[in-house]
């Protein structure tokens, strides 16, 4: 079941890595922080608008999507799919963001280590449950999420 789950959420990221990667190179040759900017912004609504598709599918057609990738074996899956949805996307988020403070030689994403230390530490304390270690993830990543995002937020208010 981990591992059905944690390819419905790589598919987000499947989904959205290559333009990660193509707009890091974009984001590193241009001097110009507007332009920088405003192509984070752009890669920001991208990845929202793929997270707004997939978690249609992955909440009010969560059964169809797990019969289509895994059959109704699988069908146990149903009611955490939604969060490999919202995992998907803090992930992405928090690459997209972090790749940009990177491209701007910030030292900020050094964070990304805490959160590896903390999941970590929490995930080695013990579990009751798979569903409980989908909540792990997904709240690890929101977690990490919201401190790019300050973190982003900070830079572009100092260095605009």
């Amino acid at each position: 079941i981990y591992a059905s789950w944690s390819l419905m959420s790589k598919i987000f990221i499947f989904l959205i890595n290559s333009i990660i990667s193509v707009s890091f190179a974009y984001l590193s040759s241009y001097s110009d922080r507007l332009r920088q900017y405003q192509i984070l912004k752009i890669n920001l609504l991208i990845i929202s608008l793929i997270f707004f598709i997939l978690s249609f599918f992955y909440v009010f057609l969560s059964e169809f999507t797990v019969n289509l990738f895994f059959g109704r074996e699988f069908i146990s899956l149903v009611p955490n799919l939604y969060k490999a949805s919202l995992f998907g996307f803090f992930l992405s988020l928090t690459v997209m963001i972090n790749n940009y403070l990177i491209a701007r030689n910030s030292k900020l994403p050094v964070f990304l280590l805490l959160s590896v230390i903390l999941y970590f530490y929490l995930f080695l304390r013990g579990h009751e449950s798979i569903s409980s270690i989908f909540d792990l993830n997904v709240y690890i990543s929101a977690l990490t999420a919201i401190f790019s995002s300050l973190f982003l937020l900070i830079k572009i208010k100092y260095l605009l």
